[in-house]
């Protein structure tokens, strides 16, 4: 079964979007797949953002149980591949992990013409309900070539 870790500052609000939507995405699609998040400065427990927890409902999945942890060589055993937000959530991986687990950026997934294909996922805390809107959007579509790429539809 294929292992997916999604990175980023805190852990509480891209990547555990981005692991919720990947959940339900293989869920749907019949996938059998690990999905997990950690965060490069995560506070050990601190729940999603309450601007993070709405843009999940709304798109039918609960963050109400998620609790952030730090990336760390435990976070990574066992995983085939880390999505990053930004490069220096990629380049936070461990001395020794970033040659043995695949690594790439959300935004690598998305289509090469799309206008953010490579770029960071913009961090949307601290900011308004409209910034988690727009996140959550992008990584809905960061997701689903994700998907596609792990059923070989990519």
């Amino acid at each position: 079964m294929t292992s997916v870790l999604f990175v980023c500052t805190g852990n509480t609000c891209r990547s555990p979007l981005a692991e919720a939507f990947t959940r339900r995405g293989a869920r749907l699609r019949g996938l059998e797949l690990t999905v997990a998040s950690a965060g490069t400065f995560a506070v050990e427990g601190t729940p999603a953002t309450g601007h993070a927890l709405r843009a999940a409902a709304r798109r039918g999945t609960d963050l109400s149980m998620h609790r952030s942890r730090l990336l760390s060589a435990e976070s990574l055993a066992g995983v085939d591949l880390v999505v990053g937000m930004s490069p220096s959530h990629v380049q936070a991986l461990p001395n020794g992990y970033v040659h043995e687990i695949s690594a790439s950026l959300a935004t690598d997934f998305l289509p090469s013409d799309h206008v953010l294909h490579g770029a960071p996922v913009s961090d949307p805390h601290g900011r308004d309900e409209a910034a988690y809107e727009e996140t959550a959007r992008l990584l809905e579509e960061c997701v689903a070539g994700i998907l596609d790429d792990l059923s070989g539809h990519g």
